[in-house]
């Protein structure tokens, strides 16, 4: 809640120190930086795969709401309290939007650090990583639990990685994790456009990433009506 991970990043924060519960807190100003007395707070689950705009967009745009409208009638009804904030376990997060180097990838994460390290900067600022020399963005991570890889994964050379490997496959990537194991990530965000069927998504996501492998073909496939931002010789 409010005294945990203070700041401007309270949400990208609560995801990547893989916090059960996200919340929000209307509270009264004092001299100090979110430090002033509680009006009220409310709270959410935090799901396994939720994002920092899954959050906003199911719990903290309607509840905020709501909050602001209960905050209003307390104080018109002399009502409103006002709680010290415990300062026990309080914590200030530095505004990652900011400090782009915050959101870059260490491959030294195990699999649960990584998944939302990756959760925790979707969609902004967008988690980042090095491949082979060049910036790859990051998005929609998730745990991969299966004990083998995707029959179409492809194998790419990655000197950075654990194993010095990682994997390309129909929906996205394969990043190798300190302990073992894989997070999938997507490497563009608008793969999830509502207006596009699962299939429709898959397709068009395995046809960029076959590109990889072709860079004959890449530049005048970027340049027509490909939803990636990818760059030409990624993996090469």
């Amino acid at each position: 809640m409010h005294s945990n991970c203070r700041g401007a990043s309270a949400i990208n924060w609560t995801l990547i120190c893989g916090d059960e519960n996200a919340g929000l807190t209307v509270f009264w100003p004092d001299s100090g930086l979110d430090t002033g007395p509680i009006l009220l707070q409310k709270s959410t689950k935090v799901a396994e795969n939720d994002t920092v705009t899954s959050i906003y967009t199911r719990f903290l745009y309607p509840a905020g709401i709501e909050a602001m409208v209960e905050a209003v009638e307390l104080i018109a009804a002399g009502k409103a309290p006002r709680i010290p904030q415990p300062e026990e376990g309080a914590s200030y997060e530095p505004h990652i939007t900011t400090k782009p180097i915050l959101a870059q990838l260490d491959w030294n994460k195990n699999q649960s650090q990584m998944h939302n390290f990756i959760r925790g900067n979707d969609a902004i600022p967008g988690a980042w990583v090095i491949l082979n020399g060049k910036k790859v963005m990051l998005f929609s991570s998730k745990r991969y639990k299966k004990k083998s890889l995707p029959r179409n994964a492809k194998e790419i050379a990655v000197m950075e990685a654990p194993g010095g490997k990682v994997y390309v496959h129909p929906y996205g990537l394969l990043l190798p994790t300190s302990d073992g194991k894989f997070v999938s990530s997507l490497l563009s965000r608008s793969v999830y456009s509502p207006k596009r069927s699962t299939h429709k998504m898959t397709k068009i996501l395995f046809q960029c990433l076959q590109l990889f492998f072709d860079s004959s073909h890449l530049t005048s496939y970027l340049t027509s009506s490909s939803p990636f931002l990818l760059e030409e010789e990624l993996f090469h």
